[in-house]
């Protein structure tokens, strides 16, 4: 259950720091993770993605369950991952 209010949490945050998006381009996947682009694309490889015109897009469902999976498989010290939280 924890993991399913953090998603939510984490979608509602994209949303409202994009306008209400459900989806992302790599680039804005890259300013909303504070990554550089070479980065988000490295993060984004294995996430299920659609094109829109010329642009790849990320379902804001699937990073937040992205993000929950790294951050639990991955090292918990390790910060270069920084995922706001929205209030």
């Amino acid at each position: 259950m924890a993991s399913y209010n953090r998603k939510r949490e984490i979608v509602r945050g994209i949303e409202s720091h994009f306008g209400g998006a459900g989806a992302l381009c790599l680039q804005d996947v890259a300013r909303y993770l504070h990554l550089s682009q070479s980065s988000a694309r490295t993060f984004c490889r294995d996430i299920t993605w659609f094109t829109l015109g010329k642009k790849r897009m990320f379902l804001a469902i699937d990073l937040a369950d992205k993000i929950i999976r790294t951050s639990v498989e991955g090292n918990p010290d390790d910060k270069s991952i920084v995922v706001p939280r929205w209030r």
